[in-house]
């Protein structure tokens, strides 16, 4: 051992045993606990966030539908299934819309394909 390491040897015994005696001891400290974070808004902006995007999602379907349904392709043929006496004679005299709201689907241009369902048709044939 050398000469350093021996003069240093008691010092080392003496904070090593100074810190066991402090370890072993509970500290207890007397004061109020501070008080928990607030509740997180997370959860409450994402569900806002997807509460918004549905809301948007449908309104842009109603707003895309009504355009489809008030578009002049649409008004014609429905003018021409319900005063065309060929399609009178075929269809009958009572064509509307099946609902008051009815879904446009697709695109509407010069080439329609329109389906119609017969109210009278034992099996709702179409």
């Amino acid at each position: 051992m050398s000469f350093l390491a021996f003069r240093l040897r008691p010092a080392i015994v003496i904070n090593t045993t100074r810190r066991r005696l402090f370890a072993s001891k509970t500290v207890v400290v007397d004061r109020q606990l501070p008080s928990p974070p607030p509740p997180s808004r997370k959860r409450w902006i994402w569900a806002g966030a997807g509460v918004g995007a549905v809301v948007w999602a449908v309104g842009l379907g109603a707003a895309l539908n009504h355009q489809r349904l008030s578009s002049s392709v649409v008004h014609g043929t429905l003018f021409t299934v319900k005063y065309d006496p060929r399609v009178i004679a075929l269809v009958g005299d009572r064509v509307n819309y099946a609902d008051s709201w009815p879904w446009i689907g697709g695109t509407t241009n010069e080439r329609v394909c329109i389906l119609y369902q017969d109210e009278l048709a034992t099996n709702g044939g179409q």
